[in-house]
């Protein structure tokens, strides 16, 4: 009872915070967790600003083991949906150069914020949505925590349309023979479409590894195959993990409503230094 009346007067403080910073030009406030080294813009909202709430595992962009699978020493990473840059700032860390894809304007804008604010130099930012045409492209804009994406969603009703700049990853990276170390996707079950335009690097191998975020749920809302993107990259003879290094089959993801899946090129170390790989769990 005591936490609830407490998160009830914050959150009427952090209201009138909120519109008092409103009217402030050029002004955002952000919260830092210093433990995880995350720098988000705050939201005013007391959950997410304290522990009063439970801290549920999230199911989504925990990357515990990635590191012990793919080594991205000197490699090139692609942030597809960057969103406010917090992975952004992970993968930079850790690799050669990362760039950002991100196609919200305001996103884009504190993506580029943390850019400034954490000076990191080997980062750049596209302004873009990813898929598999180029040109302009309806955009979708939700009430439930942000989402935005370029189509149909399970979340969320929608209270904003726009068009946007998409491109084709293989347009984008066309003249360049550098290989993509990691290739991370999470545009809320339009991952299908990044990979469909990515076509021309997957058969040339020139993406090494693909983070991606697998939602069958949303897929079969949109009335496509459920597995489409693992079908997809099966083409192209990847093989398919969980963020621990487990290799899955298709029915291990039977009953699952989103996840983080790997999927790496058949020469890729991982899978050349490993004839057994631990078991799916």
């Amino acid at each position: 009872m005591l936490i609830k009346l407490k998160k009830k007067l914050l959150n009427l403080a952090l209201l009138m915070v909120n519109k008092h910073i409103k009217n402030q030009k050029n002004i955002t406030l952000y919260v830092y967790n210093n433990k995880k080294d995350e720098l988000n813009p705050c939201n005013f909202r007391a959950n997410s600003i304290t522990n009063l709430a439970p801290k549920l595992e999230p199911k989504t962009n925990n990357w515990g083991d990635l590191e012990k699978i793919i080594d991205l020493n000197n490699k090139v990473v692609f942030d597809i949906g960057a969103n406010v840059g917090c992975t952004t700032n992970y993968f930079s860390k850790i690799s050669k150069k990362v760039i950002s894809f991100e196609p919200d304007k305001n996103n884009f804008d504190l993506l580029n914020d943390q850019i400034r604010i954490r000076q990191l130099k080997n980062v750049e930012t596209h302004n873009f949505a990813v898929s598999n045409i180029s040109g302009y492209v309806d955009f979708y804009s939700r009430n439930s925590n942000d989402i935005h994406s370029l189509g149909m969603h399970n979340k969320g009703k929608v209270i904003q349309t726009s068009s946007v700049q998409a491109i084709t990853l293989d347009s984008f990276w066309d003249s360049n023979s550098e290989k993509i170390g990691l290739l991370k996707i999470d545009v809320e079950g339009f991952e299908y479409e990044v990979l469909n335009g990515s076509s021309k690097l997957l058969s040339m191998g020139l993406i090494e590894a693909i983070l991606f975020e697998y939602s069958p749920k949303i897929h079969k809302l949109r009335k496509i195959p459920i597995n489409a993107p693992i079908s997809f990259l099966k083409k192209y003879d990847y093989k398919i993990f969980n963020i621990n290094g487990a290799e899955i089959s298709e029915d291990d993801l039977e009953g699952i409503k989103v996840c983080d899946l790997i999927a790496l090129n058949p020469e890729h170390p991982f899978i050349l230094n490993n004839e057994d790989f631990p078991p799916f769990h």
